[in-house]
C-alpha cells in the first residue's frame, strides 16, 4: 500500500509539475489525497499492530506520533520553503526523483517475505472496506454536513 502511495504522489506532483489545466490540476490533487491517506493508513496501521503485539499503550505511540508529525512538518515546511525560493518549481522534479529513489529503496531492502501475512491487505479486502463505507450513515451525514456548510 506504501508503494502504491508512493505511485500517486508521483503522478501528482508530476502533473502538478508539467500542466496549468485546471481539470489535471484538480486530478493531481486528487491523487494526492488518495496518496496521504494511503501512507498514513499503511504506516498507522503497521505500528498499531506491532505496539498491540508487543502489549505497550497506543496512547503514547499516539502522543509522540503527533509530536513527531508537528516537528517533522515545521522543519519540513521550513527547509522546503528555502529550497523553493532557490529553485522554484523545479523543487517538484526534486519530490520525483526523491520518490523514484524512495520506491527502489522499498524494492531492494524491505524483502516481501518479512511482512507477516495477517499484516497485509489484499485488494478484495480494501474493496469490501470501501463498500462498507458507502453505508455507513455516519458517515454519509458527515459529509453531507460538511457539504451543505460550504
Amino acid at each position: 500500500m506504501y508503494q502504491l502511495s508512493l505511485i500517486f504522489i508521483f503522478i501528482s506532483y508530476f502533473l502538478i509539475f508539467s500542466t496549468s489545466s485546471f481539470l489535471l490540476i484538480s486530478l493531481a490533487w486528487f491523487f494526492y489525497g488518495m496518496s496521504s491517506a494511503g501512507m498514513t493508513g499503511s504506516l498507522d496501521t503497521y505500528f498499531v499492530k506491532t505496539i498491540k503485539r508487543k502489549h505497550e499503550s497506543i496512547k503514547n505511540f499516539n502522543v509522540k506520533n503527533n509530536y513527531s508529525l508537528l516537528f517533522s512538518g515545521l522543519i519540513g515546511g521550513g527547509v522546503g520553503a528555502t529550497i523553493y525560493s532557490y529553485i522554484g518549481i523545479n523543487i517538484y522534479l526534486l519530490s520525483l526523483s526523491g520518490f523514484i529513489i524512495a520506491f527502489i529503496l522499498i524494492q531492494i531492502l524491505i524483502p516481501k517475505k518479512i511482512i507477516k501475512l495477517e499484516d497485509r491487505i489484499t485488494l478484495e479486502q480494501m474493496l469490501v472496506g470501501l463498500k462498507s463505507l458507502k453505508h455507513n450513515n455516519k458517515l454519509t451525514l458527515n459529509f453531507n454536513i460538511t457539504l451543505t456548510a460550504k
